[in-house]
């Protein structure tokens, strides 16, 4: 799929190719990647997303021509590389497609709440190299969200049924190994009186604080006990610590009046889940599952430091004021091989009626309220690439400065007719090489 991106200027319509080799990801990757990869045990699937980032945006990869009928001015839309690991443009595309995608074919018009489920410290490398035990473990924290939507909705197996969909992160805001799953559940579940009788929704009451500390407990003790039964602990090389950190202003004391959170612990497990939906809240709800989906690293809070280090700003300040944190490049780049996902394993995960083969399925989803997208067909749910970001930022990509409408009149794969291509504009015809300096 090609790659757009929009010119900076607010009130303008036209829009210009991204251009990766300028950005300080790209330029790390670029001039460090062949030495990382000589002197660090790299796993193969880690190697190959990072040599795919380095096509990603460049027309020597191949790329669309895009023309205008009414000035005739052409341009070219350089491919994606389409990794699911770290690449920001190619992640930001994964999580709003399939965001639109679960709004409006998935998610039903009922309340909905966010479980944040957080193991603790010494079970993320154990967890994260074995997707096996991350799924089981999953299923154990669903197990126990299930059986407490039951109880406190007063109905009984198999008659109550919840849905979850479920989005597996490895990484933290600094960048860490940090391995959590974000559960978008049904704030309730459904039920019917007979088997003849139509699907009816039993809503359940906001959890309490008490709730979350015995949910919590009852999942920390059967992980405990699964992840014991799971083998020996693999050896994983030791956690890098920032080179450095940058401090800002001391950090503000929270208010006394702030409301308490629906937040619980245990041994070293957290559970959150002070986050709700009501089911016609279908903007908040899809801007939600951008956010659970999105991928590791954000490239415009990344900059380059002297002497081969890496900047990377904090989202928020942490509680002891720090804003920065400052990396060697190849701590940098152990830390984004840690938390990419593994290769053919689901990071999204559907329980319940939700699930593909449920009975109710058909059921639940008929009931998704199904307005036309922009630029969607009706017997598809693919959105193309300059409608999707139409419907995320309002960004009318194919318009042309002259007011006309762009049409994309030719896809030019890598090879000997995009080489003439772009030998005759004066363009790059090969992309550089890993351990070089861009132009």
């Amino acid at each position: 799929m090609a790659s757009l991106v929009a010119v900076a200027p607010a009130g303008t319509t036209s829009y210009e190719r991204r251009r990766p080799e300028n950005s300080p990801l790209y330029q790390i990757v670029l001039q460090h990647l062949e030495s990382f990869v000589a002197n660090e045990d790299v796993p193969s699937f880690a190697e190959r997303a990072l040599q795919k980032f380095l096509t990603c945006g460049s027309l020597a990869a191949g790329f669309v021509r895009v023309w205008c009928p009414e000035c005739h001015e052409e341009s070219l839309v350089a491919f994606s590389c389409k990794d699911r690991g770290f690449c920001p443009s190619c992640t930001g595309r994964r999580a709003a497609q399939t965001a639109a995608n679960l709004v409006d074919f998935v998610l039903p018009t009922q309340p909905l709440r966010q479980w944040v489920f957080v193991l603790p410290f010494d079970l993320h490398a154990r967890v994260s190299r074995d997707p096996a035990l991350e799924s089981a473990v999953l299923g154990v924290f669903i197990d126990e969200l299930t059986a407490h939507l039951r109880t406190v909705t007063g109905t009984e197996e198999p008659l109550g049924q919840a849905g979850t969909v479920s989005v597996s992160q490895k990484f933290g805001s600094s960048l860490n190994l940090h391995v959590h799953a974000h559960v978008l559940a049904l704030d309730g579940v459904y039920t019917r009186d007979t088997d003849a009788s139509p699907l009816r929704f039993v809503r359940a009451p906001t959890p309490t604080v008490e709730q979350l500390e015995q949910l919590v407990q009852r999942a920390a003790v059967r992980v405990r006990a699964l992840v014991a039964g799971a083998g020996p602990e693999p050896d994983l090389p030791e956690v890098q610590v920032p080179l450095l950190r940058v401090y800002g202003a001391d950090p503000t004391e929270p208010a006394e009046s702030s409301p308490p959170k629906l937040v619980a612990s245990y041994d070293g497990f957290n559970l959150h889940a002070a986050t709700s939906f009501e089911g016609h809240e279908r903007l908040a709800i899809e801007r939600w599952c951008r956010y659970a989906l999105r991928g590791p690293l954000a490239a415009s809070r990344l900059s380059l430091g002297p002497r081969d280090t890496v900047v990377y700003e904090l989202v928020k300040p942490k509680t002891n004021g720090t804003t920065q944190l400052v990396f060697p490049v190849e701590s940098f780049l152990r830390r984004l091989c840690a938390v990419l996902p593994l290769p053919r394993h689901h990071t999204i995960t559907y329980h319940g009626v939700f699930a593909s083969a449920h009975r109710w399925r058909a059921e639940v989803v008929e009931s998704v309220p199904k307005p036309q997208p922009p630029g969607l067909c009706p017997r598809q749910r693919w959105i193309a690439w300059a409608d999707l970001l139409k419907r995320v930022f309002s960004w009318t990509v194919l318009a042309c400065p002259c007011g006309a409408t762009r049409r994309v009149i030719a896809v030019v794969p890598a090879g000997p007719i995009a080489e003439k291509i772009l030998k005759h504009l004066g363009l790059p015809t090969e992309a550089p090489p890993a351990g070089t300096c861009p132009a």
